[in-house]
């Protein structure tokens, strides 16, 4: 009797460890081939707060054909008691066409689904602001460091292709002008001309629109593009939007 008692506590127990497994976040990746470390603390942080303000958006055509055209990060600053409101890039969300057939939709960490409504864009900034209405769960919203110094350790979080929450880490190499490509075409979707951070942490194509973080997971940009070598095709710096461009962005009327 006492065997049977003993196996079905272990059973309840396998069981009890089942569903909180099931609670938790999918899993993410960790990229660091920069021998830049941080502290336990804040890895553990990166799941547990940090991957709650991160979202995947992909720009659809609501159409009988549909289809997605583009795919993007976002990042939540701001909440106000009906909306969450993210932060992305303009060419993120660009398209040359009629708008009025454009789904904006946003997946957070959870993989539930928003479709978001375009408050504004900027081309200049290469930034885009949107909003997505509250649901049930509880999104995370980042806070904004402006202070930032050269070889401080960045975090990037983003989607690169395709993959879900990837985050990398690096350090910030400089603040310097942003020299976009005189192309006709690019320059539609990007044309930043002021300062912005260089760093080492690796981005690709979908990161665009992702955080960028100091190590106490403050928001101190919004990345956006990345340079790559001419014949390996590997990753050489990626590029971020300072937070003090992005509010001035936010605040501009």
């Amino acid at each position: 009797m006492k065997l049977k008692n003993k196996i079905k506590s272990l059973l309840l127990i396998f069981i009890l460890l089942v569903a909180l497994s099931s609670c938790r976040l999918p899993s993410i990746s960790i990229m660091n081939k920069n021998n830049d470390y941080v502290s336990f603390d804040t890895i553990n942080s990166l799941e547990e707060t940090a991957a709650l303000g991160h979202v995947r958006i992909t720009l659809s055509k609501n159409t009988p054909l549909g289809g997605d055209i583009t795919m993007g990060s976002g990042t939540i600053v701001y909440e106000d008691l009906e909306y969450y409101y993210l932060l992305t890039n303009n060419h993120v969300v660009y398209y040359e066409g009629d708008t009025r057939s454009l789904l904006y939709k946003v997946t957070d960490a959870y993989m539930n689904t928003y479709y978001a409504k375009l408050i504004k864009k900027s081309v200049d900034y290469d930034l885009a602001y949107l909003r997505i209405a509250k649901g049930d769960t509880k999104l995370h919203v980042f806070e904004f460091e402006s202070e930032v110094n050269i070889n401080d350790i960045c975090i990037a979080i983003g989607d690169p292709k395709g993959q879900s929450r990837v985050y990398t880490i690096g350090r910030i190499s400089e603040l310097s002008p942003f020299n976009p490509i005189e192309d006709e075409e690019s320059l539609k979707r990007s044309n930043v001309k002021f300062d912005v951070y260089t760093h080492s942490a690796k981005i690709n194509n979908g990161s665009s629109g992702g955080a960028l973080l100091n190590e106490k997971l403050k928001l101190i940009g919004i990345n956006f593009a990345s340079a790559i070598g001419s014949q390996s095709e590997e990753f050489i710096k990626g590029y971020a939007i300072p937070i003090t461009k992005a509010i001035e962005f936010i605040n501009e009327k």
